[in-house]
């Protein structure tokens, strides 16, 4: 496939004043805070999103839980870089949602932007609840919703736009004239200007969610021409791109639409392709592959953004800096007398009674690389304690083994590295190693879901996988 633009500079890459985004889609019990943070040690670039959140949830939950969902750690998300999703079918509930992300500072100061979600197919969602994809069948409805959220977000006098993520089509309204007036009604009479487009139809009833991401054929020709017909707007393309390197063609543009899919375009989909992209194709959007192999991403700054190099040169760069921050937002429970338990964040506030404990001891001042190379070299007498060893060091120090940390924590924070070592030898064993540590008994779990990452990694993965470049020449 030939790209055809020339923003190149002298080493191949494109120059960082490039104003194409790529945006890595939100995805149900995935695009979590961790998931983020994961993501931004990958590339300072990428514009993320949280999953979507329904407005009964965003309304109703706990300042506590609120926070869970939406905060970010400072040191990686300054660049207001965030994407928070919303699900509502009501305007007047989706504007208090706008208002409850502007009012605290706290909120606003990651958001790039707040979206409606008119996409997700899912039953729960589209039939029980009535918005997602559903809202594509009541076109004034979802405009009046759009239009409250821009009414709310302009009462706070803050920078902050609002987007409209949706399909292509629904059922059988699938045809180019439908979704040309929807757009031109939710430009008209809701004043979105900013479209997220899955260049795809949507089926509400016959296919599930998860079919509905990959059975109804592409149409990336619909795409660039709703970019023609609405010049003042701006638009985003999603759907079955699986490489950073389709992502690039797409955005910039290419001249054989479907060479990379497998999925049978439509007809008017193989008509006239374009070998540039729209000037208003503002990016493109990834998703299931920061599940499938989420290292790929390692690569984002450099090749599609331009920047002279990457944040991390290999995993171990990825894994040191991904513990470092579970250990500051999960603290280590192992060594404190605080009753409360570490369930999500924030983390209880605690005081150490203990520099460490007889588990964590020994991984505790190495990184994930000079603990390989302890590793090689320790006697019995300073490898890592098993469990067993553990209790007897817990009767004859009276170290309380309370399960302070829940497994489900645990079980997040370590979910989205599972894919960082895909295509590798490795790879399983990573994953049966996490697995297992996850569920281990609480001694091994109160030193932190950062320990548990920091020994997974060492009892599967050889030092030659983590110091492999994430960017082969």
């Amino acid at each position: 496939m030939t790209i055809l633009f020339d923003h190149s500079s002298d080493d191949g890459t494109r120059s960082c004043h490039s104003t194409k985004e790529l945006h890595v889609a939100p995805m149900v019990n995935y695009s979590n805070r961790e998931f983020r943070a994961l993501l931004r040690i990958l590339s300072r670039r990428l514009v993320l999103w949280t999953e979507m959140l329904a407005d009964n949830t965003l309304l109703h939950t706990s300042a506590a839980k609120r926070d869970d969902l939406l905060l970010q750690d400072d040191d990686n998300n300054s660049n207001r870089n965030v994407i928070v999703q919303i699900g509502s079918n009501s305007p007047e509930r989706a504007a208090q949602c706008v208002a409850i992300l502007l009012q605290h500072e706290h909120y606003y100061l990651y958001i790039k932007e707040i979206n409606l979600n008119c996409e997700c197919p899912s039953s729960t969602v589209a039939e029980k609840n009535q918005f997602g994809a559903a809202l594509m069948k009541s076109p004034t409805r979802m405009a009046d919703i759009v239009a409250a959220m821009q009414s709310a977000a302009l009462a706070h006098h803050l920078d902050i736009d609002v987007s409209i993520k949706m399909r292509i089509g629904v059922d059988d309204q699938d045809d180019w004239e439908f979704v040309a007036n929807l757009i031109g009604l939710l430009v008209e009479r809701g004043g979105c200007t900013r479209f997220i487009l899955h260049a795809r139809k949507v089926y509400l009833q016959g296919l599930n969610a998860r079919q509905n991401r990959t059975k109804p054929p592409l149409n990336y020709q619909r795409v660039f021409r709703l970019c023609h017909q609405f010049p003042n707007c701006h638009f985003w393309l999603n759907g079955g791109i699986a490489t950073l390197e389709q992502a690039k063609e797409l955005a910039y543009g290419y001249t054989n639409t479907c060479s990379h899919h497998d999925t049978t375009c439509q007809e008017d989909a193989l008509t006239a392709p374009l070998p540039v992209a729209p000037p208003n194709l503002r990016g493109v959007m990834m998703g299931r592959a920061a599940l499938d192999n989420v290292a790929l991403f390692g690569d984002v700054d450099r090749y599609f953004y331009g920047a002279p190099s990457n944040p991390c040169h290999n995993r171990a760069d990825v894994l040191e800096q991904y513990c470092l921050y579970l250990e500051r937002t999960y603290p280590r429970r192992c060594c404190d007398n605080n009753s409360c338990k570490t369930l999500r964040y924030p983390a209880p506030v605690i005081h150490f009674t203990a520099p460490f404990c007889p588990v964590c001891q020994v991984l505790y001042g190495t990184t994930i690389l000079t603990s390989l190379m302890q590793d090689d070299n320790d006697d019995d007498e300073n490898t890592a304690p098993t469990t067993t060893q553990q209790s007897h060091h817990d009767r004859a120090a009276g170290t309380n083994n309370k399960d302070k940390i829940s497994s489900r924590l645990i079980g997040n924070a370590l979910k989205p590295v599972q894919s960082l070592f895909a295509g590798l030898p490795c790879h399983k064993a990573f994953r049966r190693a996490s697995s297992v540590l996850v569920v281990q008994d609480a001694t091994i779990r109160n030193c932190g879901p950062g320990f548990v990452l920091r020994m997974a990694v060492r009892q599967s993965v050889p030092r030659e996988y983590l110091v492999q470049p994430l960017v082969v020449p």
